[in-house]
């Protein structure tokens, strides 16, 4: 049985929820302030773009080597690419960003649900996401069209189960 979308949203609004919220926001302010794209970030979006035109994951049509660090990246950018038609670079820059805040609500969620299955009671403050909040180089390469934010929802899907 479903619990009810107002007792979802009654459990949403506890003070933990608000305070999983406020990071994730914080968290996603900061990305987008310091939206950008890397060297290496333009070599995955001229990979898809290469993928796309029927020339397979490679740098060049005339060089067979493959240049990613992340087959799983390339391939989900690729889709997002074949599904709309539009040019890689500003959606690798935000669907990594969304991959980030992403992992980051999942991770908070993780461990919460770990606090809570031990018996924590009361408000629990992110305190580990928190540190995150202060590293600026989560900030910068959330959105450097790299593959970071997709490893980041992934570590966070992996401690949530």
């Amino acid at each position: 049985m479903t619990p009810e979308p107002a007792g979802r949203l009654r459990r949403a609004l506890t003070p933990t929820g608000l305070a999983v919220a406020g990071v994730a926001v914080a968290f996603a302010a900061l990305v987008w302030h310091r939206r950008w794209i890397s060297d290496d970030g333009l070599i995955v979006v001229r990979t898809v773009h290469e993928l796309l035109a029927g020339n397979g994951p490679v740098y060049s049509a005339f060089e067979r080597a493959e240049p990613n660090t992340s087959t799983l990246w390339t391939y989900l950018l690729a889709l997002v690419g074949w599904i709309t038609g539009w040019s890689m670079a500003l959606p690798a820059v935000v669907l990594g960003g969304l991959c980030a805040v992403g992992g980051m609500l999942v991770g908070m969620d993780g461990a919460r649900r770990w606090h809570r299955a031990r018996g924590a009671a009361g408000l629990l403050v992110p305190a580990g996401a928190l540190l995150v909040l202060g590293a600026s180089a989560f900030w910068d390469f959330a959105t450097s069209g790299l593959e970071t934010g997709l490893g980041q929802l992934w570590l966070a899907l992996a401690w949530w189960l």
